[in-house]
């Protein structure tokens, strides 16, 4: 869990005022920027950006006591980055190109993981290993009972915990200080579908699942 968030955002990328012409203006903030604190002493930077000055943030980074993991040419939703021009072809998406940096004292060694390459035989050898590579395959398997609760991730908490953090960020950013975890979960706006009708059925949505 974590204990604290800081960060700010805004509009920071000029833009032709003139082009827009929408109610009330543009008010979408091209930038926001966090750091997050965790109870056990972990901070993680993230920075989320629609639009701005440099090339494309491509390269994101764990860093431990010894040793760090780089990964390269990811895309927002953590898969390989589809093209590096807005003119190439999408191509195949494929896995992330990692790089474990591993300190051996007077050195670092680089050790490439060669991602895809290891999906191919990892899957080759076990089809049910695949259910980890797909968030969406692992969470249909789930429900029909083809994974335990053991090997299954929850996608849905980690992805309300990210939900949270942002909202934290720009809470922070309105209040100039950071703000903990207890904060958040008070003042955070609630878009939340509690119950929805589809083809003329009522169903109701419980996120404690």
């Amino acid at each position: 869990m974590y204990a604290s968030v800081y960060g700010f955002s805004g509009q920071f990328v000029k833009y032709d005022a003139s082009r827009i012409t929408v109610e009330g203006g543009f008010d979408v903030d091209d930038t926001v920027d966090g750091m997050i604190r965790f109870e056990n002493g972990t901070n993680f930077h993230c920075m989320i950006t629609s639009a701005n000055n440099m090339k494309n943030y491509v390269t994101s980074y764990i860093m431990g006591t010894g040793g760090a993991m780089e990964f390269l040419g990811t895309d927002m939703a953590g898969y390989k980055f589809a093209r590096e021009n807005l003119t190439d072809d999408a191509g195949f998406m494929g896995e992330p190109e990692i790089i474990f940096h591993e300190d051996r004292g007077d050195d670092v060694t680089d050790i490439p993981l060669n991602c895809d390459k290891s999906f191919e035989i990892e899957t080759a050898k076990d089809p049910k290993k695949y259910y980890r590579y797909d968030n969406m395959c692992q969470w249909i398997a789930y429900k029909l009972g083809l994974i335990s609760e053991e090997e299954h991730i929850n996608t849905v908490e980690l992805t309300l915990n990210m939900l949270a953090i942002t909202d934290g960020i720009f809470l922070s950013n309105e209040l100039g200080r950071s703000v903990t975890y207890d904060e958040i979960a008070e003042k955070s706006p609630s878009y939340y579908i509690k119950e929805q009708e589809i083809g003329g059925q009522m169903y109701t949505y419980d996120l404690t699942i």
